[in-house]
């Protein structure tokens, strides 16, 4: 639809996709063998150790944006901020997409990734991811 109109530098021949693309389809989504484990992703085919699992696009995101704030009674104290309005402010959490997201600790900046799939990569611990 529109895209052939608004994004034009979108749209490539087959060649350029062969020399610059990159495949997406060697990981599906599925339900995981793991009790309340949820959904996973899913190698299609064999995955070399040491090749790229998958490439994908990413969202930079600051940390403080995913910072919940409530509006409570009391001082300035740790973990509590004035408004713009000068109304007592406390920090009761993040939004739920900081769990999908990449960064350092010490770092504002985070990378949301949205390639498809992408997010059910595991990454439990080293003695059982195997991505």
């Amino acid at each position: 639809g529109t895209a052939r109109f608004s994004a034009r530098s979108s749209i490539q021949s087959i060649e350029w996709l062969e020399e610059n693309g990159a495949c997406l389809d060697n990981l599906i989504s599925g339900t995981s063998t793991i009790p309340q484990a949820g959904q996973g992703a899913f190698a299609t085919r064999d995955i070399h150790r040491g090749a790229v699992v998958m490439t994908t696009p990413l969202i930079t995101l600051e940390r403080e944006a995913l910072e919940l704030w409530e509006e409570v009674n009391g001082s300035d104290a740790e973990g509590i901020r004035r408004n713009e309005d000068d109304k007592v402010m406390e920090m009761v959490g993040h939004q739920l997409l900081l769990n999908y997201c990449y960064g350092h600790a010490n770092s504002s900046l985070l990378l949301f990734p949205y390639a498809p799939t992408v997010n059910f990569i595991n990454h439990g611990s080293k003695e059982e991811a195997n991505a």
